[in-house]
């Protein structure tokens, strides 16, 4: 073999795989990653899940402050980054943390915390009304 042979047959040993994988759609999708949404990093970061219930994040599972599951609906959305940026605005006895966050993470924690979807509703099952047992 030459050594120009050895040479196209070392590349292709190298380059094969690699072609291969690139065009494997399956490889490609289990090999991306989506970025997490920033909000959703702080929320983490910050341990808002130690304290708080969010239906959206199987993490949060907290009972010493709200359930923020809903918060978007009881809350203007003003109230919301006033009580993320300085807690002791709300009330001074609470025992929620300083978080010590720049305005755009404010921004960020808050357009999160108000993003949570809306329950569905549970339907309420259909009951026909019961007859009435008079004699007449």
């Amino acid at each position: 073999m030459t050594r120009k042979a050895r040479q196209v047959v070392a590349i292709l040993a190298v380059a094969w795989p690699l072609a291969t994988f690139a065009s494997d759609p399956s490889y490609a999708r289990a090999r991306v990653r989506p970025t997490p949404d920033p909000g959703t990093v702080l929320f983490l970061r910050k341990g808002c899940v130690a304290c708080h219930t969010l239906d959206t994040d199987p993490d949060a599972v907290g009972t010493l402050g709200p359930d923020l599951s809903e918060i978007a609906q009881r809350m203007p959305a003003a109230r919301i980054r006033a009580i993320i940026a300085d807690p002791m605005s709300e009330s001074a006895t609470t025992s929620m943390p300083e978080l010590d966050l720049s305005a755009s993470q404010v921004d960020l924690l808050a357009r999160f915390i108000m993003a949570t979807p809306k329950p569905v509703p549970t339907p309420t099952p259909f009951r026909p009304r019961p007859k009435p047992t008079s004699g007449f």
